[in-house]
This record gives structure tokens, C-alpha cells and sequence, in this order.
């Protein structure tokens, strides 16, 4: 069974339970597998980047496996007001509406665009909008309205693309990871030119990266500890 987000946005939880942690969130037009059902929630997984969380039911409208497939369904690449029955409907950055697809070709200069828009854009755990980013959400949203799908996780970011072996190799566009005291891929960030690198660190910022990894002017410190950085897209 196959439905589609009727709402702005939608919290995408670990439990049936509107307490329960929010991991993602779902946005307007965006489709999904329907899997269970609990309590007024339903269990899905988004067909965008196969995420498996639980989401208000009334969030959702079902559609068949013909609406489902069809591919005439474009990406907004900016926020507006859409007019409808029931009035007007705030549609975001990176909702998905009826329509001719468009045929995106990824380039660095409009990554970097999207990317600068949403400076400010305040930190929000699970969040992958305009009303408030994690640090995969940010990447994850500047990519895909520029017409690239990536993970939802961050340590499942880390998988893609070229590695480089020296920091002075990266140029703009590329991602740069971050480990915890544990190893683990915690943190990215997009690389923009002179090394500095835009991502989330309580809002939406810029700051310089050195072979230490993100120091933070304000703070006067290192925040993040640099792992590698990788190349998705070939200039």
C-alpha cells in the first residue's frame, strides 16, 4: 500500500507516539510505503531515501501503485503559497507537486546557491526543512532540489562518492565528514572555496576547516574533528 504527505510537513518518529523522537520529517508530496498501522499511526518507509518511522495517519493520503509510479511529480526548489480548495497550502523547499519532472543536472554553482539560501536556517534534531535542519538533513535537501538523491543518514553519506587524500584537493561542492571521540562519522559539511565549509551547527553557518577540522570563530575552537572528505560530483 502506497501513500503520499497531504501537509506542509509531517514528523517521522522511531515509535507509534506523538512523544516519541522525531528522526526525519516527511514534506508535502513526498511518497511512501505504508507498512503497519498502531494507535493512529502508521509505519512507513519513504521511497525517497527509504527511511522506516512512524507518522500521523492523518498526514497521509492513500494512493494506488499507478499514482505511486507515476514520474510526472517535480521537486519545488523554493518555498510558496499554493492555492486550493481548502484555501492556501505553505509548500516547501524540496516538496515534491504534480507536474512535468524536471531534468536536473547536478552542478556544483547551484549546490553552492541552495546552499547559501539557507544560511541562518535554525539546528533541529531530524530536521530536512527550511524550518529547521540536522546536519545530513541540510546536505540531503541542498542536493536533491538541485536533482541528486542522497541518504538520509550520515554515516550512509560518507559511503558515496571519491575520497581525496589531501585537504588542499577538495574544492567547492564537496563534502567533508567528521568523527566522534569514538570513530564514528558524526557530522558533514559542504565545502565552499578557500576551505571554508557551510553546515549545521546551531543554525546554518560558515566556518573555516583546517587539517584539525571546523574552527568556530565565535566559540574560538575546534567543533568538529575532520575524517575525510569526499567527491560526489566531477567538474
Amino acid at each position: 500500500m502506497k501513500a503520499i504527505c497531504n501537509v506542509t510537513i509531517t514528523p517521522l518518529r522511531i515509535n507509534a507516539d506523538e512523544l516519541s523522537l522525531m528522526i526525519s520529517q516527511l514534506l508535502y508530496g513526498e511518497k511512501v510505503s505504508v507498512m503497519a498501522e498502531e494507535k493512529g499511526f502508521v509505519k512507513v518507509m519513504t521511497l525517497f531515501d527509504s527511511v522506516e518511522a512512524w507518522v500521523d495517519k492523518r498526514h497521509l493520503t492513500m494512493i494506488s501503485e499507478e499514482e505511486c509510479d507515476d514520474e510526472n511529480q517535480r521537486v519545488c526548489r523554493e518555498s510558496f503559497y499554493a492555492s486550493g480548495e481548502e484555501g492556501q497550502q505553505l509548500v516547501l523547499l524540496g516538496s515534491e507537486l504534480m507536474g512535468r519532472k524536471q531534468e536536473l543536472k547536478t552542478e556544483v554553482s547551484e549546490i553552492v546557491k541552495t546552499a547559501h539560501q539557507l544560511l541562518n536556517t535554525p539546528y533541529l534534531l531530524g530536521g530536512r526543512s527550511v524550518m529547521g535542519f540536522d546536519a545530513s538533513g541540510f546536505i540531503q535537501m541542498v542536493f536533491k532540489v538541485n536533482g541528486m538523491s542522497l541518504p538520509r543518514e550520515v554515516d550512509k553519506q560518507s559511503e558515496m562518492g571519491e575520497s581525496l587524500f589531501f585537504l588542499g584537493e577538495n574544492q567547492a561542492g564537496d563534502l567533508a565528514f567528521f568523527e566522534n571521540e569514538h570513530g564514528d562519522i558524526c557530522h558533514v559539511g559542504l565545502m565552499l572555496e578557500d576551505n571554508r565549509i557551510i553546515h549545521v551547527h546551531d543554525r546554518v553557518r560558515i566556518d573555516q576547516l583546517d587539517s584539525s577540522g571546523i574552527f568556530n570563530a565565535d566559540e574560538k575552537r575546534h567543533t568538529h574533528k575532520l575524517r575525510f572528505v569526499k567527491r560526489l560530483i566531477t567538474i
